[in-house]
């Protein structure tokens, strides 16, 4: 048993790499907490001490000695590689000098050593790792002789099995072909052509097994990222009150948005509640105050009213200035009164001398900053509003703008504003058919369910055709219209008749008046077409104009909105420069 001369410690962390020298006086030591330490052999209380390597990078994984032992190289987890060489003194130096003659000799000894047993390695016979006839075993020697004998005799056997196992593969293949090409009432399925049943059931098992395993992983990949998802949305979207938006114009670059705003906390309304009520204390409790000194003082002025009387006056006229002075100092300069930001509970700059009072000043100018966002949201989802309607309008303008370009087959463009996904936020999370690039996947239960409800759907509609002769009626004689179309007619050509391509020599008497009548009503409806041309023409320039009107209108009431935001962020930062202060 092995029992350890001394113990000395090396390194505070993970793995240690240890390293003799050459000279086998020095020995080095590495580990993860990037140090490098070097004792001597017989001594190993003292040490040299150095860091190469970062601990945090899994220090130093190899080190190794010159053969002269005078460099010392460390390799470190990152493909760092440190050289260390030894700084001797004079007398170190002599005796590095010495070591290394000394290692020279050595090394010549042992390479001399080394070229003599290379010399008789070279005329040594080779040695193969299979084993021959004459270094196989007894018992190898006769399996290996059955096996001959077993394949000398049964060889024919197992050279018919395979021609005929290749015969029944070919006919097997030929059935199948065959069987694709049959009718559907005569074709098999592909499952009648297995011969191995065992086979087969095995690999659909391990089929199965995998696909399964990667359906739950599908899931479970999906379970996670709906879970993230939820998360997100309860925190960054069903939190908010009032949803970031933004309002574009119709034409040009300019945009407003709203404020978004987080739903109040029940420790916030909680807290605002608790204020307001104190606050209504104060003010009462002042004013119970102020009417006593009031009586007081009119008691004086009884008592002595020839004395006292401008006195008296000119107090009071100093008290209703400081009375004002304080309901107006609250927010005297700001324009957050304006803009749905006045609190009647708000201290007068002239009070707030107390921590709590301003602590107190602080929950009403946040509640001030709140209602002045509202108020804007407010005016905000009426411009909102207002867009949507607009766009509503113009679509139904387009409708007949559409119908009259088709009727006088010119090529110009519809104007159709939409909703971006800045100004329909709540777009955002849901996602429409028209944005999946892949085919819908349907399990065979969804596709059956699929398609009976387009059967049932059809066969409503059938139902409801034949028992409806009113539908029945209008298709057959005005082709499913209550009114006849007469835009549509006149831009219908006039059917000739037969005659009008006889040669006018030609025609008889009765023709040559039809002609006439013909004649006379092509002019009469090719100038009704002309006039209705010019009547259609200025219909859609007037339609044109009052889209590009409307959506003029809209852009100058968006400008005025972008007007009231400006003003209302001023307000908003004097009442945070308030709260500050």
């Amino acid at each position: 048993m092995l029992s350890p001369e001394s113990i000395v410690a090396v390194h505070d962390k993970g793995t240690v790499q240890l390293e003799l020298s050459f000279h086998q006086k020095w020995i080095a030591s590495a580990g993860s907490d990037g140090g490098l330490l070097l004792r001597l052999v017989e001594n190993q209380e003292k040490a040299v001490i150095c860091k190469p390597h970062n601990y945090r990078r899994n220090g130093c994984t190899a080190l190794v000695f010159s053969r002269d032992s005078q460099h010392i190289v460390t390799v470190g987890d990152q493909s760092t590689i440190n050289c260390w060489n030894w700084e001797f003194t004079n007398h170190g130096s002599v005796k590095a000098q010495a070591a290394g003659d000394y290692l020279e000799r050595v090394l010549h000894s042992l390479g001399s050593q080394h070229d003599q047993e290379n010399t008789a390695l070279e005329a040594m016979p080779p040695v193969s790792e299979e084993p021959t006839e004459e270094q196989s075993t007894w018992l190898e020697a006769v399996e290996e002789k059955v096996h001959k004998a077993e394949d000398e005799k049964y060889a024919d056997c197992k050279s018919e099995l395979r021609r005929e196992i290749g015969q029944l593969r070919g006919r097997l293949l030929e059935m199948i072909d065959s069987n694709e090409g049959a009718p559907d009432l005569e074709r098999l399925d592909r499952e009648e052509f297995i011969l191995d049943m065992e086979q087969h059931d095995r690999l659909q098992a391990e089929e199965d097994q995998q696909i399964q395993q990667v359906k739950e992983e599908i899931q479970l990949s999906s379970l996670a990222k709906m879970f993230l998802r939820q998360q997100i949305k309860s925190e960054c979207w069903d939190s908010m009150a009032v949803k970031g938006k933004i309002i574009k114009a119709f034409r040009g670059s300019l945009e407003v948005s709203n404020y978004p705003m987080m739903s109040r906390s029940e420790n916030e309304v909680r807290e605002l509640a608790r204020v307001k009520t104190l606050r209504t204390v104060e003010q009462a409790d002042r004013e119970a105050r102020n009417e006593a000194v009031d009586i007081l003082r009119k008691a004086a002025q009884a008592k002595d009213e020839v004395e006292e009387e401008e006195e008296e006056g000119g107090d009071e006229g100093a008290a209703k200035e400081e009375g004002e002075e304080g309901d107006a100092g609250a927010l005297y300069g700001s324009h957050g009164p304006k803009f749905g930001g006045g609190c009647e509970f708000l201290y007068s700059q002239f009070e707030l001398h107390s921590p709590v009072a301003r602590k107190h000043q602080i929950t009403l100018l946040k509640d001030c900053m709140h209602r002045i966002a509202e108020t804007f949201n407010k005016e905000f989802e009426e411009v909102a509003r207002l867009k949507q309607a607009e766009i509503a309008r113009i679509r139904e303008k387009n409708v007949r703008i559409s119908k009259i370009i088709q009727q006088l087959q010119l090529t110009e463009q519809l104007v159709q504003p939409t909703l971006q996904s800045e100004e329909q936020p709540e777009g955002m999370l849901t996602v429409q058919d028209e944005e999946v690039r892949v085919e819908k996947y349907l399990s065979p239960e969804e596709r059956q369910k699929e398609e009976e409800a387009m059967r049932l759907e059809e066969e409503r509609k059938l139902a409801e055709m034949g028992d409806n002769p009113r539908e029945r009626a209008l298709d057959m004689m005005m082709g499913g219209r209550l009114e006849a179309n007469v835009e549509e007619d006149l831009f219908k050509d006039l059917p000739r008749p037969d005659f009008m391509q006889k040669d006018p020599a030609e025609r008889t008497e009765e023709e040559i008046r039809a002609a006439l009548e013909f004649e006379k009503k092509e002019a009469e409806f090719l100038e009704e077409r002309e006039k209705l041309r010019k009547a259609l023409e200025g219909e859609l320039r007037k339609l044109q104009s009052t889209i590009a009107q409307a959506m003029d209108n809209f852009d100058e009431r968006l400008r005025k909105l972008f007007d009231l935001k400006i003003n209302t962020e001023m307000a908003l930062h004097q009442v945070v420069n308030y709260s500050i202060v």
